[in-house]
């Protein structure tokens, strides 16, 4: 039976798991990151922690291949030996909202690049990190030869090569998705040279690993190593969802809601984003605050409370008295794009419990998403099916309130993981074990299907939320 490996440093944790040829999981293990904070990230101990837990993972297995899956996006600059001089800062990290707001004052310059990139002009791409860079004079990027991703950069330690696929730097802001390559304008608003950058290979394309990392894994030198793709693109290909039709909703530490399509999804207004997938487009919307909404309740409102109890607490309210939470205590990605944007409760009274607050952060990350969906349905058509995955699978009460909320049926699949799934097809694709990724299809387990009569009152709160979040724009100028 040949087995393979797959990879993933997430925003919050280093993941391994070991598959079978025919793409069942058989072990999986998970290390948190040691560090606190989801904005930045140390390189070297982001590798050293994914071998451990690789190795952890790959014990008594004859590993066959490794796929490699990473955060989107990321950025993190390094000397021409691939030694870090910057540490790796991650799509949570807003330190360049003043230099995007002062470029972006200019729309035909935004609306240029998104048409190009597919990216909207926010803080979360490198392309307006590198610009903030250079801009407050920071050495390293005076320094940086090479210009790479947290993706590239485990790439880099696992085979000696900066390479990076064309699905992760389609997340940069600097890839052309017309042309499939490096937008030079971007490049030039930016400073930096294409000899800084890395050769650009499909994302199922790999190179031999070498031997000090295979040693750190206990698996054999030379196996194929995927050049790897990031989190979002490979939900899709986990999921299943690589034909046209099919969208896949994940809610983690972020949301993220993304379909195929056969040509660039760009048109209107600059409320989603464009990425490059295998031979197709993937369009989409993502949001900071899901999974860290919840955690920072937690933390904050419900400390030592086990889960269940603030479910059971959150199923028992009187849903009139739900007050309306705005899920932007991180900043806001989809669908402003606004990083001064922040979170809030609203319609407070000294009625409601920590159920009802618990309740309304759930609705509230759910109704950003819906937000999201409206928008992007609008240039995509409303898919044929919604597939559900991430840390919303562990809540019977969030993924009810999904399905009510969208009013759609949304099937389950094998594997919370499903980013996980697809760095696994990689490896599979690798080492012959899959023709093609279009050939992944996890097994569907089940679905949650609405409940007509909640909707009306949830709609009803949905409207209540769109008018807090059109209140609270911190662009718009206060009415006297």
């Amino acid at each position: 039976m040949k087995t393979v490996l797959a990879l993933e440093s997430s925003t919050s944790a280093a993941k391994a798991a070991i598959y079978d040829e025919q793409g069942n999981l058989l072990r999986l293990e998970q290390m948190a990151w040691p560090w606190s904070g989801v904005d930045l990230q140390d390189a070297s101990l982001l590798v050293s922690t994914l071998l451990a837990c690789g190795k952890k993972a790959a014990q008594g297995f004859a590993v066959e291949a490794i796929g490699l899956s990473g955060i989107m996006p990321s950025l993190l600059l390094c000397a021409a030996d691939g030694m870090p001089l910057s540490p790796i800062w991650t799509w949570a990290h807003t330190g360049s909202a003043q230099t995007v707001e002062k470029y972006t004052r200019d729309g035909a310059l935004a609306d240029a690049l998104y048409r190009r990139t597919g990216c909207p002009a926010h803080t979360q791409y490198p392309l307006w990190q590198l610009i903030h860079r250079r801009e407050e004079r920071d050495p390293a990027f005076f320094n940086a030869e090479v210009i790479t991703t947290q993706l590239g950069y485990v790439f880099f330690r696992l085979t000696g090569k900066f390479v990076s696929s064309r699905a992760t730097e389609s997340s940069s802001g600097m890839f052309c998705l017309e042309k499939r390559d490096w937008d030079d304008e971007a490049l030039a608003l930016a400073h930096i040279l294409r000899e800084q950058l890395s050769p650009l290979a499909e994302c199922d394309e790999h190179w031999p690993l070498e031997e000090e990392a295979a040693q750190a894994l206990g698996v054999r030198a030379g196996i194929p190593v995927s050049v790897g793709a990031p989190d979002g693109i490979l939900n899709q290909i986990g999921s299943g969802a690589m034909k046209q039709g099919a969208m896949t909703f994940s809610v983690g530490t972020s949301g993220a809601l993304r379909i195929a399509c056969p040509v660039p999804g760009t048109s209107g207004g600059r409320d989603t984003w464009c990425y490059y997938i295998r031979d197709a487009y993937l369009a989409g919307a993502s949001t900071s605050g899901a999974g860290s909404c919840v955690s920072w309740f937690r933390r904050s409102f419900a400390p030592g409370v086990a889960f269940e109890t603030l479910e059971s607490e959150a199923e028992a309210v009187a849903e009139e008295e739900i007050p309306c939470y705005l899920p932007f205590n991180f900043g806001e990605r989809a669908p402003g794009f606004c990083a001064a944007r922040q979170g809030a409760f609203c319609g407070l009274t000294g009625e409601q419990s920590r159920g009802h607050l618990y309740r309304a952060v759930l609705e509230g990350v759910m109704f950003n998403l819906y937000h999201c969906y409206e928008l992007l349905i609008q240039k995509t058509g409303k898919p044929e099916k919604i597939l559900l995955s991430g840390g919303v699978t562990h809540s019977p009460l969030w993924m009810r309130l999904a399905a009510d909320t969208f009013g759609r049926e949304m099937l389950l699949h094998e594997g919370e993981h499903a980013s996980l799934n697809g760095a696994a097809a990689l490896a599979l694709k690798a080492c012959g074990c899959l023709a093609s990724l279009e050939d992944y299809q996890p097994q569907i387990i089940g679905a949650i299907r609405p409940e007509g009569a909640m909707r009306p009152a949830l709609m009803e709160r949905y409207a209540r939320y769109l008018a807090y979040y059109r209140r609270t724009d911190p662009t718009e100028e206060p009415k006297r």
